[in-house]
């Protein structure tokens, strides 16, 4: 299932592989961040993007989204 797949590729990100899936999810999430005028450029939210998931904070924000509230 393609849904799955992707999902999966995306938690590998979260974990911390550097793959093409990350080099997207850094640059549609730094392009969603400068349009919405939080960063003066792409360089620089792709920049923020990156800090957040290397971090392990994405990761952490994920986890905790995914517990009952």
């Amino acid at each position: 299932n393609a849904a799955k797949l992707a999902a999966d590729a995306g938690i590998q990100v979260l974990n911390g592989k550097k793959n093409s899936t990350r080099d997207a999810i850094i640059y549609g999430a730094a392009l969603i961040l400068w349009q919405q005028k939080r960063y003066p450029d792409v360089q620089s939210a792709s920049q923020a993007v990156t800090k957040t998931i290397d971090s392990g904070l994405a990761k952490a924000h994920f986890e905790k989204a995914q517990q009952p509230s």
